[in-house]
């Protein structure tokens, strides 16, 4: 009977497409002196090049400054300024305003009125300041990120030790073109809130997420109106820490996080996504990760509706760390991933989508440059486009003769669905009693074939029943011990 209906099989063929395969790096481009330097932000500018942003060791007025870099669309580097004082400055983020020059925001320690403030250098296309602002108290206030809004002013966005109600908190500042404050906010209450990202979101407001907690973290999300206002706040994570260093609204007006979890996944930490609806509310979780130490640093939304994370591994690559890439669909379910590295530490910070369908990573490396930390640009090309195969589906619903029978003390079990359905298979004893319930769950048209111990059953005969909907059969086992 088997044979008969494998054979009607073959006259059942189904198109589907294979999975996208990861896309090929096109080249790597270092940017570096003989001391550290480590890239933060990158992004595709209006020419087709790219401008980077991060903090430098080897050039400038200090000890570290802000370091932006900009190249030609072969990665080529085009030009570089350097923005800083005696002390540290550390850039976190950079983008193109809509006037072709870039917005720049991190710390310094240089200027202001506190040990750290946040700092807000707007340049003109060619890399050359036209001004700059720090805002912050007398403790340390470090922002990470910088968003141009729908108006033409800046969102900030970072942590605050000088205002607020705990140790540190979510701190949020609005300016008006020319940096000028119009407000800020504060969120959080007696232990750490550190924000790590800000986006202007599509209705109006503003979306913050970064982490909470006292002695471990969690994810926290943050929405506001137009005003800066709490609109609702959500935490995502377990027993122990769990960051989050990205956001990204998604195409439905929901929202995607990503970062690292020490609470769930298969090693020391694990890449974790949150995806949640408009309201905040978690529609479901990923970890991706191995026995080591891996993290996400970046997001985007694919067209298709997947997303691509840019982040880091240790338990996967060619050297101590590797720059991670990983694609799933819309439900978070990994498509492919790919490592870029060498044998030392490397890492992406930063992911965007290119023009030409491929990708942008931005980070930072010690395997390859000139220091012991370079700049790090990677460019891949598109993902391969699927292929279209053939899989065959059964054309009947079968129930087969368990194998090996008579069997001591397991057999297998196979069976075939034509379509979706409920699936009930349980073994029954002579006397119509129950033993075991082997399924009982909705399974996808196909083939399936479970294992059955019997170890801990008397020897005799037992039936074993599929339910599918109307159809039902049952097969007779034989137990010998």
């Amino acid at each position: 009977m088997r044979y008969v209906a494998l054979f009607f099989l073959a006259a059942m063929i189904l198109p589907i497409l294979a999975l996208a395969q990861p896309p090929d790096s096109l080249w790597s481009r270092t940017f570096g002196g003989s001391n550290g330097e480590a890239c933060q932000s990158v992004q595709q500018t209006s020419d087709g090049g790219y401008i980077m942003a991060g903090l430098t060791y080897s050039f400038g007025a200090g000890n570290s400054d802000f370091w932006l870099v900009k190249t030609n669309a072969d990665g080529q580097g085009l030009w570089s300024r350097t923005f800083g004082g005696a002390s540290f400055d550390y850039c976190f983020s950079v983008q193109q305003t809509s006037d072709g020059g870039y917005i720049l925001v991190g710390y310094t320690e240089s200027f202001g009125a506190g040990s750290k403030d946040f700092w807000l250098v707007k340049t003109d296309a060619g890399g050359d300041s036209l001004w700059s602002r720090t805002f912050g108290g007398l403790s340390s206030d470090e922002c990470h990120s910088v968003q141009q809004t729908s108006e033409g002013g800046y969102i900030l966005a970072g942590y605050s030790y000088s205002f607020g109600a705990g140790l540190t908190d979510f701190y949020l500042l609005k300016t008006d073109a020319n940096g000028n404050q119009l407000w800020s906010r504060t969120f959080g209450g007696s232990g750490y809130e550190e924000c790590a990202a800000v986006q202007q979101t599509s209705d109006g407001g503003y979306i913050l997420g970064g982490l909470a907690g006292v002695s471990s973290w969690d994810f926290w999300l943050v929405k506001t109106d137009a005003n800066g206002d709490s609109v609702w706040s959500r935490t995502f994570g377990g027993p122990n820490s769990d960051q989050c260093y990205c956001i990204q609204q998604t195409s439905d007006g929901g929202y995607i996080l990503g970062g690292y979890t020490l609470s769930f996944g298969a090693g020391c930490s694990d890449v974790y996504l949150v995806r949640i609806d408009a309201n905040g509310n978690q529609l479901w979780s990923r970890t991706f990760g191995g026995i080591y130490w891996d993290g996400c640093e970046s997001i985007l939304e694919a067209p298709d509706g997947g997303y691509i994370v840019g982040g880091w591994t240790e338990s996967f690559g060619s050297g101590s760390r590797d720059a991670w890439l990983i694609r799933t669909d819309a439900n978070g379910d990994s498509l492919w991933s790919r490592t870029f590295g060498g044998y030392n530490v490397d890492a992406c910070r930063s992911l965007r989508q290119t023009s030409d369908g491929g990708y942008i990573l931005g980070g930072g490396t010690s395997s390859f440059g000139s220091g012991g930390d370079d700049f790090w640009l990677v460019k891949t090309g598109a993902e391969s486009p699927a292929e279209p195969v053939s899989i065959l589906l059964p054309v009947e619903y079968s129930l087969y003769q368990n194998y090996p029978n008579p069997f001591n003390a397991s057999t297998q079990i196979a069976y075939d669905l034509v379509k979706t359905g409920h699936v009930s298979l349980r073994i029954f004893d002579l006397l119509g009693r129950e033993v075991v319930t082997l399924v009982s769950e909705t399974q996808p048209a196909g083939s399936y074939s479970i294992a059955f111990d019997g170890s801990d059953l008397a020897s005799g005969v037992y039936l074993c029943r599929l339910q599918v909907g109307d159809f039902s059969a049952t097969q007779k086992m034989v137990l010998l011990k």
